[in-house]
């Protein structure tokens, strides 16, 4: 009855089919086949979702910290932030043994008194942090301490912490809540630098040491500090440059001006007293080749992403980019192409047989793509421009192109995939496809400025695909910037420029003038001026980087040091007038 009645329902047959089988099987045979079918949903799953999910083979996350460590000289400490790079660290000492002579400080914790107390013990075979401090100053108190300007000179650290450290009544300042508090008297502080010391313990190398400065001036902004980056000064103060001092984050030293006195070792970042002005946030510090090769070529790791099957994911991705570990190899062969002919020196068991510099840097360039290959590491512009500006720098053109068209295709694949929507859907997604097409709109000026005829080929026609018109396209064979390096004047004025750049590199002490004078960017402001053919205004604008140079380098040497801030500035005020001028033209 049961079941006629079943059959006169509107159920759907296979639930009727499934009720007369298991109704007419045994106990033993339902129950077995009630496990089959159960199985068959996480099976589906499994077999659907496993690659996305299967993190065997993927070693990024122990690697993380393998490649800092190994970033440091012998005795280092190194201070970090955060979960994403203290845990790695601990792991790779701790658990592995890796590099036990490294005192690893996590800057995170440093407001908390016990992570002080512990800090100052020897761990593994590394010497304490040489805090001075005693327990009564940061022993549940001070945990924001006042930085007046209470004199019109630096001061040097050492004595603003002995300050600091008084309890006389003297060295107090009133609150406004009628208590008193330790504070520091001064915002600039002056840190000696014991030359010997920086060489003897490998700070810097003795190839570089008439780079060395005499002073290292801490600069604290804002009128307070925490409990951390007070003990941070502490340990600045009593710093004698015998052990040295490495960042796993650039924006650690950010409170204290000292992001101008760093050096990318490839991975970390090393404390040394040689000034290389800050620029922009993917080019922090300056670059020893001979340091940094070796370790990106033969040592670091980056959790065999270089194989297709480990799964890479945003949590991949996200550290990739924050430790900027593909940027890397671009930053170093850059750094090569800028020395020329000036190959440094490394050993023999290194198997570097590339005859230049230029060799070398691609190379470098090859690996970095090898290691992290765009099917793993999704393109960025901070991860692939630089490798695009490269290539095409140390003369492989081929490379430069095919990497830009696949960074190119890649960014129309998303173009497409926005334009399918509509409505709100459309409305949610506008501001995704502006970065897309901002991020394609660069590529398609790099073309066009470089010449790249096959690759504006192919963008021209997705141009026009979108509705864009002939003349609002670059063409191939007529492109501004040819006309306009054409013409004798400004060929001759570039060949001057030229000369006194090298004058420049040749004549000066300063490491960092080089590279100031690349970040005028003259060629990219030349390549702007070229879009509007101004001949009289490109020239004109040429003239006046040639003035700023010369009267740069007719400064005594001892001036040029302390003028390059000025002259940097005065290079980038040309700049902006002239980007002012092209914005109303184009207008």
């Amino acid at each position: 009855n049961l079941i006629a009645r079943l059959w006169e329902q509107t159920y759907p047959r296979k639930m009727f089919d499934v009720y007369v089988v298991t109704n007419n099987c045994t106990d033993r045979t339902a129950a077995v086949a009630a496990t089959v079918i159960g199985l068959v949903v996480p099976g589906i799953l499994c077999a659907e979702n496993w690659d996305d999910h299967d993190r065997s083979g993927r070693t990024y996350a122990h690697d993380i910290g393998w490649n800092y460590l190994q970033s440091t000289l012998p005795n280092s400490i190194i201070l970090n932030y955060g979960d994403n790079d203290t845990f790695p660290l601990w792991l790779n000492q701790e658990v592995d043994g890796l590099r036990p002579d490294v005192r690893i400080m996590n800057t995170s914790y440093l407001g908390g008194e016990w992570y002080i107390d512990e800090m100052k013990t020897r761990a593994n075979e590394a010497a304490g942090v040489p805090f001075t401090l005693p327990r009564s100053k940061y022993w549940y108190r001070n945990d924001y301490v006042p930085v007046y300007e209470r004199v019109n000179r630096p001061v040097e650290a050492r004595e603003a912490i002995e300050f600091f450290a008084s309890d006389d009544q003297r060295t107090k300042v009133q609150l406004s809540d009628g208590s008193s508090s330790d504070y520091l008297p001064s915002k600039t502080l002056m840190l000696p630098v014991d030359k010997q010391n920086v060489l003897r313990s490998g700070i810097v190398a003795e190839k570089d040491k008439d780079l060395i400065v005499d002073t290292v001036y801490i600069k604290l902004s804002g009128d307070y500090l925490n409990k951390g980056e007070l003990m941070i000064v502490d340990m600045l103060s009593n710093y004698d440059w015998t052990r040295p001092i490495y960042l796993t984050q650039p924006y650690i030293f950010q409170k204290f001006g000292l992001v101008d006195y760093l050096q990318f070792d490839g991975y970390a970042y090393r404390f040394v007293p040689i000034l290389t002005p800050y620029r922009q946030a993917g080019e922090v510090g300056r670059i020893d080749p001979e340091y940094a090769v070796p370790l990106l070529l033969d040592v670091f790791r980056y959790g065999n992403l270089d194989d297709e099957k480990v799964y890479s994911d945003y949590f991949t991705q996200y550290n990739l980019s924050a430790a900027r570990a593909r940027e890397a190899f671009a930053r170093v062969a850059k750094e090569l192409i800028r020395r020329g002919d000036e190959k440094p020196n490394f050993p023999d068991s290194l198997g570097i047989t590339e005859a230049t510099n230029r060799e070398l840097a691609i190379r470098l360039l090859d690996e970095g793509m090898r290691r992290m290959p765009p099917a793993q590491v999704r393109y960025t512009s901070n991860n692939t421009l630089p490798f695009i500006e490269a290539y095409y720098a140390a003369g492989a053109a081929d490379k430069g192109d095919a990497l830009m068209l696949d960074y190119a295709r890649n960014l129309m694949e998303y173009v497409d995939y926005y334009f399918q929507f509509d409505g709100w859907q459309y409305d949610s997604i506008t501001d995704a496809l502006d970065e897309k097409l901002d991020l394609l709109g660069n590529l398609y000026s790099m073309a066009g400025y470089l010449k790249r005829d096959a690759v504006l080929t192919e963008l021209n026609a997705y141009y026009r695909s979108l509705g864009v018109t002939e003349e609002e396209l670059i063409q191939p064979d007529n492109v501004a910037m040819a006309n306009l390096l054409a013409e004798p004047a400004v060929h001759a004025m570039l060949e001057g420029l030229k000369e006194l750049l090298r004058r420049a590199s040749r004549e000066t002490e300063a490491p960092a003038l080089q590279r100031q004078v690349d970040r005028m960017a003259v060629q990219q402001d030349l390549r702007r001026l070229s879009w509007e053919r101004d001949f009289d205004d490109c020239a004109a604008h040429l003239q006046r980087m040639m003035t700023l140079l010369r009267d740069f380098l007719a400064l005594p040497r001892e001036s040029q040091q302390l003028q390059l801030d000025t002259f940097r500035d005065a290079g980038i005020e040309e700049i902006s007038q002239a980007e002012n001028f092209l914005s109303r033209q184009r207008g």
